[in-house]
């Protein structure tokens, strides 16, 4: 079973996923996980993750994410699947 990173290392991941999404609106979990240097299914996670907190992500095609890009704006988690 692989080894778990650190706290500190996680929260940098979810970092960097969030300042891609702050560039652009929509991103592949493909790109993420090349540019990032980790696994997809790491990058899958990370968003899932993302997306039960509260940020306003969702999957638009496979391997395809969009976020909206105010994130001044968390929305609750119970609220997420209202998102058009």
């Amino acid at each position: 079973m692989p080894s778990q990173k650190p706290p500190r290392a996680r929260l940098m991941g979810l970092v960097r996923i969030l300042k891609v999404f702050a560039e652009k609106e929509r991103a592949f979990t493909f790109s993420l996980s090349h540019s990032l240097n980790t696994y997809q299914r790491t990058i899958q996670r990370d968003l899932a993750l993302l997306k039960q907190a509260g940020f306003a992500l969702r999957e638009i095609g496979r391997g395809c994410c969009q976020a909206k890009k105010d994130f001044s704006r968390i929305t609750r988690p119970s609220t997420m699947s209202s998102w058009p």
